[in-house]
C-alpha cells in the first residue's frame, strides 16, 4: 500500500501558534501544502519509509532523518487542532493531517539541514540504460525496485558486461540489472518541497515558523 504525506503550516504570532493554509481552490484540500508522494523525503523528515518502497523493496540506504517522529505539538493551533479532530470543512473539501507518524519541525531545522550529503541508491534497470549508466556514470532517469516475468531475467553488472546483443536475440530476454549509484540528498527530493521551503521563508523568523504533518497509508 501507498504512503503519503499531509503537510500544514504554523507561525506564531508572539502569542500562540496559528494555522497558515495554502488555500489553493485548485487543490482538494484547501488548507493543505501539497507535496507529491516521494519515500526519500519522507525518510529525511521523520523517517518514514526509510530506504524502502513498494512491497518493501529495497531503494538504497537509510537516509538520516531530521528527526524520528514527535507527533503532534503540545500547543498546535486552534485551526489546526480542528482539522486533526474532523472538524473543519469548507465547500465539502476536507481537511486531514493523516493517520500515523505525526510530527512536526521548525523551519531553521529544515533549513539547517545538510541536503548536500551523499546516499547511496539501488534499482533495476535495463540492459540499455545499465549501459548507458556504465558508459557515462549519470544516474538513472528511471528504475525499479524489481522486474519479473517468463521473459525477464535479473543479471549482477558482472553478468550483464557478458551479454552480447546476440545471445540476447536469439533467447528474446528482457534483462535487468541491479545497479548502485551515489546521490546527493537534495536530487533524491522533489522540486515541490523546496519551492515550498522558499515560501515559507517568506513568513518571516525560521524559529517561528513549523512544519506540522503526517501520513497516510
Amino acid at each position: 500500500m501507498g504512503c503519503d504525506i499531509h503537510m500544514h503550516v504554523e507561525k506564531h504570532n508572539g502569542t500562540a501558534w496559528v494555522h497558515v493554509p495554502k488555500n489553493d481552490p485548485d487543490h482538494y484540500d484547501w488548507s493543505e501544502w501539497d507535496l507529491p508522494r516521494n519515500y526519500n523525503l519522507f525518510g529525511i523528515l521523520a523517517n518514514v519509509r526509510n530506504g524502502w518502497g513498494f512491497a518493501g523493496c529495497d531503494t538504497g540506504d537509510r537516509f538520516k532523518p531530521i528527526s524520528e517522529p514527535r507527533g503532534l505539538p503540545d500547543d498546535i493551533s486552534t485551526g489546526l487542532n480542528r482539522i486533526n479532530m474532523g472538524l473543519d470543512r469548507r465547500d465539502d473539501k476536507s481537511a486531514w493531517l493523516g493517520d500515523h507518524s505525526f510530527s512536526w519541525l521548525l523551519l531553521s531545522e529544515v533549513l539547517a539541514y545538510d541536503f548536500e550529503q551523499v546516499t547511496k541508491r539501488r534499482g533495476w534497470v535495463s540492459l540499455e540504460q545499465y549501459r548507458a549508466f556504465k558508459a557515462t556514470g549519470e544516474p538513472p532517469t528511471s528504475w525499479s525496485g524489481g522486474a519479473s516475468g517468463s521473459l525477464v531475467e535479473n543479471m549482477t553488472p558482472e553478468q550483464a558486461d557478458l551479454v552480447t546483443d546476440d545471445m540476447r536475440g536469439v533467447h528474446k530476454r528482457m534483462i535487468y540489472v541491479h545497479i548502485e549509484w551515489p546521490q546527493r540528498y537534495r536530487d533524491c527530493v522533489s522540486d515541490e518541497f523546496f519551492a515550498m521551503i522558499e515560501e515559507l521563508k517568506k513568513l518571516g523568523d525560521p524559529d517561528k515558523v513549523r512544519l506540522v504533518f503526517g501520513f497516510d497509508s
